[in-house]
């Protein structure tokens, strides 16, 4: 640890002094104070600030102000000074609500003057204000703390949300992390934020950490997607930091992400993040990210003049880190990470192992850290895929997927042929292989790519992650295709409706080009009755030839036999009459009347599967690629049946079940 700089008390004194003894007009480093209101204190509406800086004439006074962007900085005021004194006039109703910062700047000094708009205009405050960042999209909320209840926080972390030190208290801060139920309790609920104040007369700091000192408590495992919201004041020693340590099995080294570690001692207008493998450190990687403007998508506004998100992303491959949802620094995640539990700590911490000297004199011995939210996301959970041969089809188009030439898959129209049959196999551990029937080739992302747009292909199967799938469930009977190696999704490449529109990966949308359908090519064969879903009544004949539904009766009109015609096709003939069903006039249209007439073999009379909820099929009707359902979604006895967009509806539903 450096050697701390002597302790100075009384900076305006010591302004003073220099001023005399040198005759320079150019105040010291420290010379700038406010005087009234206090350090930290609540304010609203026009508050008056007095200020001090001996020798100064003048003095500037900024803040960072919110507007429908990332909000700008303005000059409040240009304050003349008398003798070093003088005021102004903060208009605390035109500012954000909550933790402020105004800088007040008299020759090479600023003084960071910490107060709290009981006013003012709410900003971007709430996780109900924060948008789901781009890496999350597709994902769900496995952690999230807006700070809007009780503080859940405990020396050990038994019994609450968090501890107050780290695993192994292995604190490392010069102001000693303290307990939320001890004498000099560092934690406070103000609003919807968690104020962590350091005090540097009572060695008191705080400290939150997602898991209790026997490691239960939050944590998750790649891939996830966790961030956080807080502003902090840059004072002399001043640490604030979002890091996210893991669990490692065995003798594996673990990792430590430093999401955002800030520096009150340091000039510039930065933070740093960074990775290490410890004990070793052997890989230890870091980058100092800009807050001055040049990443573009970010604001010139710096950790200390207003709350900013801090983000970080990891991927099986790749750990990105991020601000205010712009990625700023990449880098690869190693190997052991992806089998390791991480837990989440966030620190107001001040010198201790940063070597920095600390001395909050200036602000009356005292500096807030602020936060407003912490979240964590992870993809949704995996479901089991069925086992079998499918068609597999694409919602947004409802074309299958297919191979014709070369080893991309593609999409086409249905037309029952061999190309357009894919084989699942179950894997384990919620992995899928999906295995073309007549090439024997299986699907992959070409050159195990993990960016967006990569190819989907057909490859020999060698095993790599390149080549499982989990699922993830989407819309009723779909599911989403995650690659294991990238953690992207399966899609139909720009959402295109054409036939030959190649596949490929893209980050977890909500976009009906990455759900699809395992269409089961096993309807029941024999005789049933077929009940529709969202009614609980039977498909029934009673007087001309339309197709309807009544309760159960257990009558000869509500019996229906199934025939397999090949290629996944069938037929469904009412047993009393021998007439199939077909749609009427083999329209393509929307509402076209679902009848029953002579068998003719054409496509408005064969009908293929689709799995929908457990022991539900939706029927599509092989000439319009249309579903079968109860017009209206009526429940009434003698309702029509007729045809539709495959929908999600339960009236699109039909069981096979014995007369």
């Amino acid at each position: 640890m450096k050697t701390p700089l002597p302790r100075v008390t009384n900076h305006n004194a010591l302004a003073a002094i220099l001023i005399l003894a040198t005759g320079l007009a150019v105040p010291c480093w420290a010379a700038v104070s406010v005087t009234s209101p206090a350090y930290r204190a609540d304010i609203s509406g026009n508050t008056t600030i007095q200020i001090s800086a001996p020798g100064a004439t003048s003095a500037t006074v900024k803040c960072w102000q919110s507007d429908t962007g990332l909000g700008h900085d303005t000059t409040v005021a240009t304050v003349t000074l008398s003798g070093g004194n003088g005021s102004f006039v903060f208009p605390s109703a035109s500012y954000p609500h909550g933790p402020l910062v105004i800088r007040i700047t008299a020759g090479t000094d600023t003084c960071y003057f910490q107060a709290y708009n009981t006013g003012g205009v709410s900003w971007k405050e709430g996780l109900a204000a924060a948008p789901v960042p781009s890496p999350a999209q597709g994902m769900t909320v496995a952690f999230s703390d807006d700070f809007t209840g009780a503080l859940s926080i405990s020396r050990t972390g038994a019994g609450a949300t968090y501890g107050s030190h780290t695993v192994g208290y292995k604190d490392f801060s010069g102001i000693k992390f303290q307990d939320y139920e001890g004498a000099v309790n560092p934690f406070l609920r103000k609003d919807s934020y968690l104020r962590i104040r350091a005090d540097e007369t009572n060695n008191s700091t705080g400290l939150i950490c997602s898991v209790a000192q026997d490691k239960t408590g939050f944590k998750v495992r790649p891939p996830f997607y966790m961030e956080c919201r807080f502003i902090a004041q840059r004072a002399t020693g001043s640490w604030p930091a979002f890091w996210a340590p893991s669990i490692p099995n065995g003798s594996e080294e673990y990792a430590e992400l430093d999401v955002i570690e800030a520096y009150g001692n340091l000039t510039q207008k930065r933070y740093t993040a960074g990775i290490h493998n410890w004990p070793s450190d052997s890989a230890r990687a870091y980058s100092l990210i800009l807050m001055d403007g040049s990443i573009p998508g970010t604001s010139a506004a710096e950790w200390s003049d207003t709350p900013h998100t801090y983000g970080c992303n990891v991927t099986a491959t790749t750990t990105t880190f991020y601000l205010d949802n712009v990625a700023v620094w990449s880098t690869p995640t190693r190997s052991e990470w992806n089998s390791q539990d991480f837990y989440f700590l966030i620190n107001y911490a001040f010198g201790g192992t940063s070597g920095w000297p600390v001395d909050l004199s200036r602000y009356g011995m005292q500096s807030d850290m602020y936060v407003d939210w912490v979240r964590v996301f992870v993809p949704p959970a995996t479901t089991a895929l069925p086992v079998g041969t499918f068609k597999i089809v694409a919602k947004h188009s409802g074309k299958c997927l297919d191979w014709r030439t070369g080893w991309n898959v593609v999409q086409y129209a249905d037309a029952g042929l061999a190309s357009q049959k894919w084989k699942t196999a179950d894997l384990g551990g919620g992995q899928y292989s999906i295995q073309q029937e007549t090439t024997i080739k299986s699907i992959q992302v070409e050159a195990a790519s993990t960016a967006d747009g990569a190819s989907i292909i057909m490859k020999n199967w060698l095993a790599g992650n390149h080549q499982r799938w989990t699922g993830q469930p989407a819309s009723n009977g779909y599911f989403r295709l995650i690659n294991v190696n990238s953690g992207k999704a399966m899609e139909v490449a720009g959402s295109s409706t054409a036939d030959g529109a190649l596949l490929d990966q893209w980050t977890i949308g909500t976009g009906a080009n990455q759900e699809f359908a395992f269409a089961s090519f096993t309807i029941p064969v024999g005789t049933f009755k077929i009940v529709a879903k969202h009614s609980g009544k039977c498909l029934d004949w009673r007087t001309g030839w339309n197709v309807v539904q009544y309760a159960d009766a257990g009558l000869a009109t509500q019996k229906w036999k199934t025939a397999d015609l090949g290629g996944g096709q069938y037929s469904i003939q009412q047993e009393t009459t021998i007439k199939s069903i077909q749609v009427e006039a083999a329209s393509t249209a929307d509402g076209a009347s679902i009848i029953m007439k002579n068998w003719l073999a054409g496509n408005h009379q064969r009908w293929t599967g689709q799995p929908a909820s457990s022991g539900y099929f939706r029927l599509i009707n092989v000439n319009s690629g249309k579903a079968m359902e109860v017009a209206g979604s009526s429940t009434a006895d003698g309702a029509l049946l007729d045809q539709w967009t495959v929908g999600t509806g339960a009236n699109q539903e039909f069981a096979f079940q014995s007369p």
